[in-house]
């Protein structure tokens, strides 16, 4: 099983960064009063997307999936509950929009989905996760990398490195590395 989960959203070398959303997000105090349908569950995890937000809060509402630049290679949804109900039809309102995608990616592979039934998740009577490989982490990643050049340039922090031989070379073989998976996620 782990196998498919990891081919499902590893389809392609050059495609590695994960995103990790997961919905209901409360607190100990107010799952007591709460309650979820599987459809409102996905709608929030819709909105984190298109909001490229990781908590459930402060989304803007308004968004459509076709004003968002996220694309993705592939989505996983991990669903937990001991409810019976089917998600598909909420996955697919929701997540079956090409706009989300990258062009290469066939509509056939936008998203897999797991069902584990009679298991809930820290006591929650519904949880859902979303497994993205997408372009979320890049903008945070270019920064990254950004600061990590300056700080190479200045020569700062090497000779720490040196000591363990780890030379100049293998930083801007690293640089040259991660520099081709930012632009790999851009160029989707």
């Amino acid at each position: 099983e782990i196998n498919y989960l990891l081919e499902s959203l590893l389809p392609n070398s050059f495609y590695k960064l994960l995103t990790l959303r997961c919905v209901p997000q409360l607190s100990d105090q107010a799952l007591d009063f709460s309650t979820y349908k599987w459809s409102s569950l996905i709608k929030n995890l819709s909105q984190m997307y298109i909001n490229n937000s990781y908590l459930d809060e402060g989304l803007n509402w308004s968004l459509k999936p076709h004003q968002t630049r996220t694309k993705s290679v592939a989505n996983l949804f991990l669903a937990r509950s001991y409810d019976k109900d089917d998600i598909d039809q909420d996955l697919k309102q929701y997540f079956n929009h090409s706009t989300l995608y990258s062009s290469y990616t066939p509509s056939s592979d936008y998203y897999s989905v797991f069902n584990y039934r009679d298991k809930s998740y820290l006591n929650y009577e519904k949880y859902i996760s979303l497994i993205s490989n997408c372009q979320t982490p890049v903008s945070a990643l270019d920064r990254i990398v950004s600061k990590s050049w300056q700080l190479f340039g200045q020569k700062a922090y090497l000779h720490h490195y040196l000591k363990y031989d780890v030379d100049e070379q293998a930083f801007l073989n690293g640089f040259v590395q991660i520099e081709q998976v930012i632009k790999s996620y851009k160029d989707l």
